[in-house]
């Protein structure tokens, strides 16, 4: 099926090898699907650890969280489709037996019905679509689906799914995720030239501070420069370009010059800052045919001197 993921055997294998006798009194889990985290009124309503020590998720909750869409019929049947035309399964609640796209699997554990949700074993879910992620420790369970490359924090580690596996990324020596901090500490991407960088909230920060910029190299992350957490920025060979960025009630705590355009030196790391004419703060920056240009929400395009 187009879009399968399957999910790499040592991170499955974790999530399922801790003795039941840890998890049987506790349903305390955090379920994120692709961006989002799923809510519900009730946590022992969204996801579980079974006596057997078997993580089970609620089937529409994450579908509708990854975008699915699901046909429940009155015997149990149970048909999920998308609107790209890359799932198509059908499974029987009490069943083992499903049909991904026309061919027949096996489940390990049979979907079930607690509290009138549906749920099926998290490693089940892979054989359908995605990949999961589990965290013992902050007993977290990630499902990530689709062909983007996608990024996630679980307890200060930073997670990559890309080409059809999760990857755990190694931030520079000095730096370390903080994780006690009310935000979600990824608070700026950006993909430019086929490279993501990401503005992480890091243990040496403030909603006061610059925070370090990373680039994605592969098996790690390597420290660029510092911008203001929710900045626009454009890298041009060894030249990052960053405005200010934007100052939402009750989070960043800086003082926004709204003219203002940082140039920083990747090689020496030397920042200069520049005093527009025009207001850039809320402007995307890009570089077209060596120019830099300063796009603002109404779509009007200023190119930027830098003589």
């Amino acid at each position: 099926m187009k879009g399968r993921k399957y999910l790499a055997a040592l991170a499955c294998a974790a999530m399922l090898a801790a003795p039941s006798a840890a998890f049987a009194e506790s349903t305390d889990l955090k379920l994120l699907a692709n961006d989002n985290q799923i809510w519900g009124a009730d946590v022992d309503q969204l996801a579980y650890i079974t006596d057997a020590g078997r993580t089970m998720i609620p089937l529409r909750n994450v579908c509708s969280a990854l975008g699915y869409d699901t046909d429940w019929q009155s015997d149990g049947s149970i048909h999920l489709t998308n609107d790209e035309g890359t799932v198509d399964v059908t499974l029987q609640v009490g069943s083992t037996d499903y049909m991904n796209a026309g061919t027949a699997g096996h489940f390990e554990v049979a979907p079930v019905i607690k509290d009138n949700r549906t749920y099926l074993l998290a490693r089940d879910f892979t054989k359908l679509d995605g990949e999961v992620y589990w965290d013992g420790e902050s007993r977290t369970v990630w499902i990530a689906q689709g062909d983007d490359t996608r990024y996630q924090i679980v307890r200060g580690q930073i997670l990559r799914l890309k080409d059809a596996r999760v990857k755990e990324l190694v931030l520079p020596e000095g730096y370390s995720v903080d994780t006690k901090g009310a935000g979600y500490p990824l608070v700026n991407m950006d993909t430019i030239d086929g490279v993501t960088y990401l503005g992480i909230l890091t243990q040496n920060n403030n909603y006061r501070d610059k925070i370090p910029l990373f680039r994605d190299a592969g098996d790690s992350l390597s420290y660029v420069a510092d911008i203001y957490g929710c900045a626009r920025f454009t890298i041009d060979g060894d030249t990052l370009y960053a405005n200010d960025g934007a100052v939402l009630a009750g989070g960043w705590d800086y003082e926004v010059n709204p003219n203002r355009l940082s140039i920083t030196d990747l090689t020496t790391g030397e920042t200069t800052e520049k005093i527009l004419d025009f207001v850039v703060n809320d402007c995307t920056l890009s570089m077209q045919d060596g120019k830099l240009i300063a796009t603002s929400p109404d779509g009007t395009e200023h190119e930027v001197a830098l003589d």
